[in-house]
């Protein structure tokens, strides 16, 4: 399926972080031997340099091309990469100064195809350890993967902010993207998983971030988990769009009834996968609630959820119901995309209009609340906040998918 890796350089194939003094300004343009030798020797005065060696990326190039693509300059990422990896056949190195627009732009990836005579982008990943890496990909319309095996201990802001975008793989290193390589489709987020494995059970991925509430509406947040990605409507994801299956699933389900196998079993995963520490055994399933004037689609997948489970019991060890009424928004509410409401306007009108109906049903249980597809989070945040201060011993947010914006 893939027929090129590319690679990016610093903290992917080599850990650099203590490099940075070579990889500025003044490594641009032509340098002297006397500059080569300095990097060497602090290339040689640093410890666990290689993360990916020459036998781990001879493998991956057993069955396809492999390359680099870096934000570095080329006099850099040439003679590391020659010290490193002496004799290594790479079938392209596109640096700082061979695009016009380096990372987060996809003209190296672009440039890389075409040398490497690639005839689609859906043939082509790049591995990389940030955000910018994760853009490129995505603006490519290439498969992100992200190597966290030489974070810190502590992820960081950088670290946290590529996770953010949900890559196609998270790992940690060579030997376990060794491992799935060969079917990368196995580890993408859950519901994109289920519409495409012939695998039936599949490892579960279910992407969770806090969402926040800005400060003016006073603060906090929830956790959310998504089961796939949607990639907005955006001219840079276009590219990437154009053969993501759930994106096209969400627009040709967008005023259904009934809703694909795949997605009601990745609901059913989640909701097995999510009973809480607590000795709690009554779980409510709901959803989002529908606004005046708009079609209770949720509600009909929280139906035809509900009829699964009477066909064939998530568990038997756990009391489950499923009320698509627990919650409803007041009159005045509006339509967050009809009337383009802006980050903070949507959290008001959530946050004014979203009621618990019954406070008393929810007391000591656990609930599950799902929405299809997220943007701010407002949505899911104050029901999670609004059945907490109705007595609800644990609240999982659940969304069909994370929409993906291009920066």
């Amino acid at each position: 399926m893939i027929e090129l890796v590319m690679f990016d350089l610093d903290n992917t194939l080599l850990n650099t972080s203590d490099l940075e003094q070579f990889r500025g300004q003044n490594g641009l343009g032509q340098k002297s031997q006397q500059w080569v030798d300095q990097l060497g020797h602090a290339y040689d005065a640093g410890r666990n340099r290689v993360h990916y060696s020459a036998a781990h990326l001879h493998k991956i190039a057993q069955h396809r091309k492999v390359g680099v693509f870096t934000r570095s300059p080329r006099a850099y990422a040439h003679a590391l990469l020659n010290k490193a990896y002496p004799g290594f056949p790479w079938s392209i190195v596109i640096a700082y100064e061979d695009v016009t627009n380096t990372k987060p732009h996809p003209d190296g990836l672009w440039a890389a195809m075409k040398h490497c005579g690639v005839d689609s982008p859906d043939k082509v990943a790049l591995v990389g350890d940030e955000k910018a890496d994760i853009l490129a990909a995505y603006r490519a319309g290439c498969w992100s993967f992200l190597d966290r095996g030489l974070w810190a201990a502590k992820p960081s802001n950088e670290n946290y902010w590529a996770l953010e975008r949900i890559p196609d793989m998270v790992f940690a290193g060579p030997d376990e993207l060794l491992a799935r390589l060969e079917a990368p489709i196995e580890s993408l987020p859950e519901l994109e998983r289920a519409g495409l494995s012939a695998l039936v059970n599949g490892s579960p991925r279910f992407d969770s971030f806090r969402h926040l509430i800005p400060l003016a509406h006073g603060g906090g947040g929830a956790f959310i988990n998504s089961m796939g990605r949607l990639f907005s409507n955006y001219d840079e994801l276009k590219y990437r769009s154009s053969w993501h299956q759930l994106t096209h699933e969400i627009a040709a389900h967008k005023d259904a009834t009934v809703f694909p196998a795949h997605w009601i079993d990745s609901v059913r995963t989640f909701v097995r996968e999510s009973w809480p520490v607590q000795n709690v055994r009554d779980t409510i399933v709901t959803v989002v609630p529908f606004k005046p004037g708009r079609a209770p689609r949720l509600e009909h997948l929280l139906a035809q959820l509900a009829n699964s489970h009477a066909n064939s019991p998530i568990s038997r060890f756990n009391n489950i119901s499923f009320t698509p009424d627990l919650m409803s928004y007041k009159n005045g509410v509006k339509s967050h995309n009809k009337e383009h409401l802006d980050r903070d306007d949507r959290f008001q009108n959530v946050k004014d209009h979203l009621v618990v109906k019954n406070p008393g049903s929810v007391l000591r249980k656990h609930v599950i609340v799902i929405d299809d597809v997220v943007t701010t989070g407002a949505s899911l945040i104050y029901a999670s906040k609004y059945l907490r201060d109705a007595g609800a011993s644990n609240v999982h947010c659940l969304a069909l998918a994370q929409a993906i914006g291009p920066q």
